[in-house]
């Protein structure tokens, strides 16, 4: 039986154009940037173009892979610049009004059981999605490589081509006119 192919064997017979070697990369990795695509674009449809573009690109580019960070945070980098860029690309309707629960939410201070609570922390993180959306692309997107990517301020400034300060601002900006919107 044939061992399997290390990740720096596969790189190297990706660099020779071999569709299995691709496939085996892609399939390693797919899963992962996938989640990373979802955070940043929020749709199912886009996460998956931007998975695949990125993976054609970084097997374009992979003589430019120097194995100076792990082929992972590489790829990451692709797929994150990517799903910026898609991101940036779409034109949603935003809803104008908040919906009626977020005006009619208020806390309750009864005691709730388990079904109760998970419907309560489902709904939070509900609200929490719905309030990104009456944000500025470029806030979106820094809320959620901050919180959900746990990027830091640089590194979140060089994918954005804008300044650290800005990075920390937008941020700042971004928290206050949620937690207004939340109400909290």
């Amino acid at each position: 039986m044939p061992s399997k192919p290390s990740i720096d064997q596969l790189i190297t017979q990706c660099k020779a154009a071999d569709p299995k070697a691709q496939m085996a990369l892609y399939d390693l990795y797919a899963s992962a940037m996938y989640r990373v695509a979802y955070k940043i674009i929020g749709q199912t449809d886009e996460a998956e173009d931007a998975v695949q573009e990125s993976m054609l690109s970084a097997f374009h580019s992979l003589d430019q892979f120097r194995g100076e960070v792990t082929f992972g945070a590489w790829l990451k980098k692709i797929v994150i610049n990517k799903s910026i860029r898609l991101k940036q690309k779409q034109h949603r309707v935003l809803w104008k009004d908040p919906p009626e629960e977020f005006t009619t939410y208020q806390e309750s201070s009864e005691w709730v059981d388990d079904d109760q609570e998970s419907d309560h922390i489902k709904s939070s993180v509900n609200r929490v999605e719905l309030v990104l959306t009456k944000l500025p692309i470029q806030q979106v997107m820094i809320v959620k490589l901050y919180y959900y990517e746990g990027l830091e301020h640089a590194e979140i400034a060089n994918y954005l081509n804008i300044s650290e300060a800005n990075c920390r601002t937008s941020l700042s900006r971004a928290k206050e006119t949620m937690r207004k919107l939340l109400k909290l």
